[in-house]
């Protein structure tokens, strides 16, 4: 691009969304692995208006666009993203207590909502506590702990869903049950990894519905009942995960088709990716700066001088490795985004 056309597209964008566009912004300092490349422009939305303004400015001048949570298991390319990314900060929320539900919008962080929920005493999603990231991005995920997975009680969400041959947005409203929920999927994530794979296992931007915002179906609970429950979740997730070190969230799922019952998580260890990484000495590969934590074999670390390249080659190893030993394509969780190189 030229500069010119980069003040136009910045103005467009500052004049639409009313916020302060920034340019040529680090990755590095909005994912949780710490590596990747510039952003040509990026912008930290408070509300989901601001989301919505953005992403019709980009679908008129047809500008890449991705929208980020915290940055977990996300991954930009060293080379950058030509586009903008809109970190979604909005997080506005409302009780209906009469009911036990809660509505709120997508960018509020997991923990923010767990404690909101406690003072009202409303529970039943304790273990999300445990959870890195958004509202908006565990339900696209259907993240869950312990037995329990978010998207159970997701009872509605609204969505933005960009129509390209038009290029405008629309919000519309479905009822939970559109997300059709599996093991760590949904189909919002079902659907970006078919067209993922499409294009050499990399994502080139945003192009499914987004979710703005949520409402979960809750349980009437005494507050501080929820509160000793979070605690405990919160203690056996710090027992059991690497601490106080550059690392990603679970790199891989476990095998597709397996039961997220916590009986069977720990019950059957043989069929967790832990163990089957475990089996082909994942512990001692590293690439570059990037390597296996030596305290759980499905979580990645770095001293902070891995580059975005070393995660993707480490995790593509990995895969073929387990692949070999075990016949199971282990799916990554971490959703890489721009131009790598596909050198394994």
């Amino acid at each position: 691009m030229t500069k010119i056309k980069n003040r136009r597209i910045e103005s467009a964008l500052q004049e639409k969304i009313d916020a302060k566009v920034l340019t040529d912004i680090s990755m590095k300092e909005y994912t949780t692995m710490r590596v990747g490349g510039k952003a040509r422009y990026l912008f930290k939305a408070l509300k989901s208006s601001q989301i919505i303004d953005a992403i019709n400015v980009c679908l008129q001048r047809n500008i890449a666009y991705f929208v980020l949570g915290r940055g977990g298991n996300v991954v930009f390319s060293d080379k950058g993203f030509d586009g903008l990314v809109i970190l979604n900060l909005a997080k506005e929320i409302h009780f209906d207590l009469i009911r036990g539900q809660v509505s709120a919008e997508s960018g509020i962080t997991n923990s923010e909502l767990v404690m909101a929920l406690a003072t009202e005493g409303l529970g039943g999603i304790e273990f999300f506590a445990t959870i890195p990231g958004t509202l908006g991005g565990s339900i696209y995920g259907n993240a869950g702990a312990y037995g329990w997975e978010i998207g159970s009680f997701v009872r509605e969400i609204i969505l933005l869903v960009p129509n390209f041959k038009l290029s405008v947005v629309e919000v519309v409203k479905k009822n939970g049950k559109y997300l059709k929920p599996f093991y760590r999927s949904t189909i919002l994530k079902r659907s970006q990894l078919s067209i993922i794979k499409r294009s050499q296992g990399v994502s080139w931007g945003s192009c499914q519905p987004i979710i703005l915002s949520a409402t979960l179906q809750l349980q009437h609970k005494n507050t501080e009942q929820i509160i000793r429950e979070i605690n405990k979740f919160i203690e056996l997730r710090r027992s059991r995960q690497p601490k106080n070190i550059i690392c990603s969230g679970s790199t891989f799922k476990n095998p597709l088709g397996r039961s997220s019952r916590e009986k069977e998580v720990y019950g059957d260890i043989r069929k967790t990716a832990a163990y089957m990484l475990d089996q082909v000495g994942a512990k001692k590969i590293r690439v570059g700066d990037a390597r296996v934590s030596k305290r759980h074999a499905n979580f990645f670390t770095h001293s902070g001088k891995a580059s975005a390249q070393d995660i993707k080659d480490l995790v593509d190893i990995l895969q073929k490795k387990v692949y070999a030993e075990f016949k199971v394509k282990l799916e990554p969780e971490i959703e890489f985004v721009g131009e790598f190189e596909n050198n394994y």
